[in-house]
């Protein structure tokens, strides 16, 4: 069986103090990753495209199985679970990234996480969306994100994968 994965892939530079450092996204749906063959296989993804940040969906965690997911990913990890069949969602910080979480906001669970962060003295909104395949439930989703970013009062980057 092979497995193909696709990534989305956004750089944003940054020029503190005549300092250029850059933060590579990535977002993939996984369909699952109870698996020990895909999480090495996505680690090493992660690896070679040398992503900073990775919004994963359709992660199929549960509380009972993210234990394990700190065996594998080294670097910190934010969920918003779904069941071990469906949705679930997460944010995944690369090791070499100095990241601060700030907080953590599951709009909607398994579906819509937001992580307030900290790179580099930079504030950062990532958002992680896996939206239904129904549409009014999907528009239902996309007007809570709308309302999400309008009551955003602090300045910062807003970064969204999904």
């Amino acid at each position: 069986m092979t497995e193909q994965f696709s990534f989305n892939l956004i750089c944003f530079f940054f020029f503190p103090f005549f300092l250029m450092e850059i933060l590579r996204v990535g977002s993939l749906n996984v369909n699952g990753m109870r698996d020990g063959k895909k999480n090495k296989v996505l680690s090493e993804i992660i690896r070679l495209k040398d992503l900073s940040v990775t919004f994963l969906q359709e992660t199929h965690s549960t509380c009972s199985n993210e234990v394990d997911w700190g065996l594998w990913w080294k670097g910190e990890y934010v969920f918003s679970h779904g069941t071990n069949l469906s949705a679930g969602v997460a944010i995944l910080f690369s090791p070499t990234v100095k990241v601060k979480v700030l907080s953590k906001n599951e709009v909607e669970p398994g579906r819509f996480l937001i992580v307030k962060a900290e790179i580099s003295n930079f504030k950062f909104l990532f958002v992680n969306i896996y939206a239904p395949n129904v549409g009014a439930e999907r528009s239902l989703l996309f007007k809570k994100f709308e309302n999400v970013v309008k009551e955003e009062n602090e300045d910062v980057f807003i970064v969204v994968g999904g």
